[in-house]
This record gives C-alpha cells, sequence and structure tokens, in this order.
C-alpha cells in the first residue's frame, strides 16, 4: 500500500472508532431539546413549521422526520425532560447524525492537509491526532442543539469555497453553490453565524478580486444564491403557515430579556466567571434554595453602593416571597443605572470581555465524554485534558497566527500583490472567523439577555482555530527540520512553507 492508502485507511479506523466512543453515551434530553423534540412533533402533528418565537426552531425541520421514523406525534406524547421511548430513540438517532456531520468536517479539514500529512510521518501524526483524537467539536453531540450541525456546514462551507479558488480546481461553480448552501443553513440554524457568514463572503470576495480569480461574477452569483436559498424557503414556509415571513421574532414571550429584563441588565454590568454565570443567570430563582435569594452571594463589584446593596437585598427577598413582578424589576433597574454611571468601564468592556475571553480556554467541552461516563458532575481527569488540548490548540494557534502574517507581509513586500487564494484564502477566513465570532459575542453580551458564558456559543468556530494551529504545527515542523539540516550539512531545505 502506498503512503497515501495507509494515511486514508489510519484516518478511516479514528474516525469509526470515534463515532463509536461518542455513541456509547446516551443523549440528553433536556432543556433547550425539549423545545426542539416539541418543534417537531408539531411539524409532525401539522405539517407547517411552528410559529415563529425568539428561538428559532429551524433544527426541528431536521429532527421531525427523524421523529416520523418512530412513530406518529401523538405516540411522543407530553414531552419532558429525560424522557425515554420514542423521544429517547429519535434524540438516539439525531445524536448519530451529529457524529457524522463531526466526522465529515474532521475529514474535509485532513483533505485539506493531506499534502502535508503526505510530507512526513511527524506531520501526518500531529494533524491526525489533533484532528480526531480532540473531544472539543463533539462536546454537544448528545445535546439536540443546533451547534454542532452549525459548526460542521459554516466550516465545510469555508473548505468548500476556498477550494473554488484554488489551483487545478474542478467544477468550481458547483463548490461555490454548495459553499454558500451550507453557509446558509448554518445561518439558519443559528440566526447569529448568519451576519458572520455574510461578512465573511463579503470580505473572502473583495480578496479574491485583489487575485484576480477567474470568473469571480459567476463564483459571487452562485455563492449568493446558494446563501441566500435557505433562509428565502424558511421565510416562505413562515408566511404561507403564519402569514409572516419571520422565523425569530425578539418580543416573543420565551425572550429571556423580557421576563427579568432589568435583573438580566443588572447581571451583564459585573458578572466576569463561568460560576457566576451558572449561579445568577441559569439558576435565576428556579427554586426556594437559590443561593441568590441572599446578597451576600453577590460579589462587591455588582454594586456602586452600599445602598444599591440594600435595594438588592430588598428586592431579592420580595422576589423569594412573591415572585419577580414590577416591583422587583423596577429595584434591579435602579441598581443596574448605578452600577453603569459608576463603573462604566467595567459594564462596557471589562465584563463583556472577559465574558468571552474565558470561554476559550474553559474546561467544560467534555460534555459528551461526561455522558460516555455516565455521569452528569464533571470529571477532574476530563476536565484537565479537555482544557490541555484546548491550550494547546490555542498555543499552536497563536503560533500560526504570527507565521502566517508574516509569510503574507513577506509575500506582499516582494511580489507587490497580495495573492490569497485556496489554502491561504482559507486561513485567513478562519482567522477572521474566530475573531468575528468573539467579537459578534462581546456585543452579544452587552445588549441580549442574560450573560452568555456557554462554551457551545464558540463551538462554530473552533475548527477554524484548529485550521490555524495545524498550520503553526506544519511550520514549525518545518523551521525545526530546516534548523538540524543547517546543523548536519549547512545548507537549507525541508518541509514547504504553506504560505
Amino acid at each position: 500500500m502506498t503512503r497515501r492508502n495507509i494515511l486514508w485507511l489510519f484516518v478511516a479506523i479514528l474516525v469509526v472508532g470515534r463515532v463509536m466512543f461518542f455513541m456509547i453515551g446516551p443523549p440528553t434530553v433536556r432543556a433547550d431539546a425539549i423545545l426542539y423534540l416539541q418543534a417537531g412533533q408539531s411539524i409532525l402533528q401539522s405539517g407547517e413549521l411552528p410559529p415563529p418565537t425568539f428561538k428559532a426552531k429551524t433544527l426541528s425541520i431536521l429532527v421531525a422526520p427523524i421523529m416520523a421514523l418512530f412513530g406518529s406525534a401523538d405516540s411522543y406524547g407530553v414531552i419532558v425532560p429525560d424522557a425515554g421511548g420514542n423521544a429517547a430513540r429519535a434524540a438516539g438517532l439525531f445524536q448519530l447524525l451529529q457524529l457524522c456531520a463531526d466526522a465529515a468536517m474532521l475529514i474535509a479539514l485532513f483533505v485539506v492537509f493531506r499534502r502535508f500529512a503526505q510530507s512526513s510521518l511527524l506531520a501526518a501524526a500531529g494533524i491526525i491526532a489533533l484532528l480526531l483524537l480532540q473531544p472539543i467539536s463533539a462536546g454537544w453531540i448528545n445535546w439536540i442543539l443546533p451547534d454542532t450541525l452549525t459548526m460542521a456546514t459554516f466550516v465545510i462551507g469555508l473548505c468548500l469555497l476556498t477550494a473554488a479558488t484554488g489551483p487545478g480546481r474542478r467544477r468550481p461553480l458547483v463548490l461555490a453553490g454548495l459553499a454558500g448552501l451550507l453557509l446558509g443553513v448554518a445561518g439558519v440554524l443559528r440566526i447569529d453565524v448568519l451576519a458572520l457568514a455574510a461578512v465573511l463572503l463579503v470580505i473572502a470576495f473583495g480578496l479574491m478580486r485583489i487575485g484576480h480569480v477567474p470568473q469571480i461574477g459567476r463564483l459571487f452569483l452562485v455563492t449568493c444564491l446558494g446563501f441566500v436559498l435557505p433562509a428565502a424557503a424558511i421565510m416562505a414556509a413562515e408566511t404561507s403557515a403564519h402569514g409572516d415571513p419571520r422565523y425569530i421574532i425578539m418580543n416573543s414571550p420565551d425572550n429571556p430579556g423580557l421576563t427579568l429584563p432589568h435583573y438580566h441588565q443588572w447581571t451583564r454590568s459585573w458578572i466576569f466567571t463561568q460560576s457566576e454565570f451558572e449561579t445568577f443567570v441559569l439558576g435565576e430563582g428556579h427554586d426556594a434554595g437559590w443561593p441568590g435569594y441572599d446578597v451576600a452571594a453577590f460579589p462587591a463589584r455588582a454594586f456602586a453602593s452600599e445602598a444599591d446593596r440594600k435595594i438588592a437585598d430588598a428586592a431579592l427577598k420580595h422576589w423569594k416571597a412573591v415572585g419577580y413582578d414590577a416591583t422587583v424589576d423596577a429595584a434591579f433597574a435602579q441598581v443596574s443605572a448605578d452600577l453603569a454611571r459608576a463603573r462604566p468601564l467595567q459594564k462596557w468592556v471589562v465584563a463583556p470581555a472577559l465574558r468571552v475571553l474565558v470561554l476559550w480556554p474553559n474546561h467544560d467541552g467534555g460534555a459528551a465524554i461526561k455522558a460516555v461516563l455516565r455521569t452528569r458532575d464533571r470529571v477532574p481527569v476530563v476536565a484537565l485534558l479537555v482544557l490541555a488540548g484546548k491550550a494547546l490548540i490555542l498555543l499552536l494557534a497563536g503560533i500560526g497566527g504570527v507565521l502566517g502574517i508574516r509569510a503574507m507581509l513577506q509575500s506582499l513586500a516582494t511580489r507587490r500583490r497580495l495573492d490569497l487564494t485556496g489554502f491561504r484564502l482559507l486561513l485567513v477566513l478562519c482567522g477572521l472567523a474566530a475573531i468575528g465570532r468573539t467579537m459578534e459575542l462581546w456585543v452579544l453580551n452587552l445588549f441580549v439577555g442574560g450573560s452568555s458564558m456557554e462554551t457551545r456559543y464558540l463551538l462554530p468556530v473552533w475548527p477554524c482555530v484548529m485550521v490555524i494551529a495545524l498550520y503553526g504545527y506544519i511550520r514549525l515542523l518545518g523551521m525545526v527540520r530546516r534548523r538540524g539540516e543547517r546543523r548536519r550539512s549547512d545548507s537549507g531545505g525541508g518541509v514547504e512553507e504553506a504560505v
């Protein structure tokens, strides 16, 4: 067998093993997963999309046919947390679908790096290990949530788009059309990714124009057509069913920003850590034992003065006694306004920025592994391994980013033009995707609902960071090899630079 065939055989074995390993863990039917199952049940009953709400139910379009395989809508009954029967079976099949999507994305990334993997055994081992042994991209596959499929369609879309511009390209218009379609699907699965994908497409075609890519007009047209098609189809279906093209309504009752508006506004001004987010946002007022009813549980930075602490104390006691009403909301409106005036930098910069930045090296991300181990609590060893893996990827990505920028500047200085197509374009778009998503979450942390500190919100762009990390790894290998050869023979050589 050739080296190429051996590599592909090894990749296939690891992909199958990865799918089988994560399928050991049972699916999770809780929280938002119940909403998507209920929306799928509604589609089976009526044959139409459910009424639009704050949380987009576009994922239910995929969930509904899976549910239909196991019975009628009535056979599911009332879907409750940790439901068994048909609900659990449908969730299990959806879990397999997500694992297949994750595997397809990882294979697409291996195709991007296969020429480097064939250059040496060390390069192949590092590329395959980083792609197929990391748990990050599979962290949420046992949940019925849109994030895993958003990640897969978004990243494969970027790979296809850049492949349409590379040397020796075949059927570029087909690749561009598929790329636009997948990016559009990613956007309707998570509406916030729609804006990110649109910005990246504008930048990508701007760079293609600078690089004088052939057929750029046709590529732009078919990509845009594919991109708008999913959203247009959803809006047409909503119009047919409900007479309103919107599939998201901001003032819907399920918008958390409307149920506890000024409490959430206040927490966005001071929450720094994920433990604070879990306690004061995810756990807010669900039972009498909530620690947030005690004002002493809140950190000092949550209050502008001792007077505001007393106002919050009275509001929390009232909340516990009679529930969250206008009196409680008015109290938190005053506390929030006072804090914004006293510490504007904390409210508008420090707090939202920290909430996003701490998500990158966060040890959470092993949810699927915890499911395999049949535990709902954090396993210290799993958390440590996930944290170590993320730290390594971020370190390599930092190195890759610096080396990539340096290579582009050198190319610009020598060639007097910026040639960003194919692999080079993918690196640039991946870097911009990671930066753009970070900035997007920072803005969302300023204005939307409770503080956004769920690690799954970064999932769509984690593979983009992995791409830059792999580039950094390849460049480091090349530098080490050339240095070693200089010592032995006083001559250059080694692995070719990727950019």
